[in-house]
């Protein structure tokens, strides 16, 4: 594997005037990407190959044999939120800033149980997925009760926060499983559902994303622009979310080759592009026959999604109730921290209005 440095340094493209103009218009964020998560996984792998978890998390069983080694956000903006306040990163802090991406690798194996959405775990049994989830949920407390050289009082933080998650994420799922369904798609009037959906992407999608703020106060307990880091993570964990169930609509996403097509649209889950065609007069029942019939017709869904302009929808929502302040919590933040970290954290932030499914459905 190959070697890295013993800090993370950011850096900076000097062929553009300023360093805040390059973060999303060439390779130095996807430079940054690989590299922050190559120093992530090579932590995680270190932890599992010391004994410290049983053979059902081995590396090559289960959701983490397919994360292992790609990219990952939660670990950038795990290290990004460390640089927020910190030059440089000690190589004692690298599974604590992993420890995003081991939680949601708990939640995902979770997911794969309740969903059956992804192929290529189907021949286990929901019994692995769900002692696995457990069991990488408490990887995550018994790494942080092993951190013996940071303060009792982030100690205890740290682990009331990912408490805190933990417990959410699991009352996402309980509206994910019985009130965002199909059945329920014409009893909800559009702010019951809005309240519903946007309640759901909060408990879910952003608690997966939120213990990256963890990362930034490990040496600064006291961080000045720690609650406006929070609500600007929380806005990057619900807007995540609402992409995600866009790009429900894509045959393949990359990355993630063996997701099932169409797993929200076969799991029947009311999400916000299904429920806006409902209120068009689709039959989602009928959608999810002629795709379940039509396996050779993968444009079907991205058709009907850009025929009623479904992104441009998502993305009122997204600007007008989930991005809602957050220029001012940038701002707050800019003039605090790091400036070379803030624009990679600004960049992600802003990322949903340029996300792939979104310049594939406004140009289809």
């Amino acid at each position: 594997m190959e070697n890295l440095p013993n800090n993370d340094i950011i850096v900076t493209d000097h062929n553009k005037p300023s360093s805040q103009e390059f973060v999303f218009r060439s390779s130095a964020y996807f430079q940054h990407l690989r590299q922050y998560s190559k120093r992530g996984w090579i932590s995680i792998l270190q932890y599992i190959s010391g004994g410290n978890c049983p053979k059902i998390c081995s590396n090559d069983s289960g959701v983490f044999a397919k994360r292992a080694n790609r990219p990952s956000l939660r670990i950038f903006l795990s290290r990004t939120c460390f640089l927020l306040a910190n030059h440089r990163i000690s190589k004692k802090y690298d599974l604590l800033l992993s420890l995003p991406e081991i939680f949601n690798i708990g939640t995902y194996e979770a997911n794969v149980a309740l969903d059956k959405k992804d192929y290529s775990l189907a021949h286990e049994s929901d019994q692995a997925n769900l002692i696995r989830s457990h069991l990488w949920h408490g990887m995550v407390f018994d790494i942080i009760s092993k951190s013996s050289f940071l303060p009792e009082r982030t100690l205890m933080q740290m682990i009331d926060y990912y408490g805190t998650c933990y417990q959410n994420v699991y009352q996402g799922q309980d509206l994910d499983a019985f009130d965002l369904i199909f059945s329920k798609a014409d009893t909800l009037s559009e702010p019951s559902f809005h309240e519903i959906y946007l309640r759901r992407c909060n408990l879910i999608g952003a608690s997966t994303i939120k213990p990256c703020l963890l990362s930034a106060i490990l040496q600064t307990p006291d961080l000045p622009f720690a609650p406006s880091l929070e609500q600007v993570l929380h806005k990057i964990g619900v807007a995540g979310q609402m992409i995600n169930d866009l790009s429900d609509c894509l045959i393949r996403i990359p990355l993630v080759k063996h997701k099932i097509n169409f797993a929200d649209l076969r799991n029947r889950k009311l999400t916000l592009p299904y429920f806006y065609l409902s209120r068009l007069g689709y039959d989602l029942e009928a959608i999810l026959k002629q795709t379940s019939e039509q396996d050779s017709a993968p444009d079907l869904i991205v058709k009907i999604f850009a025929k009623e302009k479904l992104h441009e929808v998502v993305l009122d929502l997204i600007k007008n109730q989930v991005h809602k302040g957050l220029e001012d919590d940038l701002e707050h933040i800019r003039a605090l921290c790091h400036p070379q970290a803030f624009e990679l954290l600004k960049g992600v932030a802003t990322m949903p209005y340029n996300s792939k499914i979104v310049r594939i459905l406004g140009t289809t």
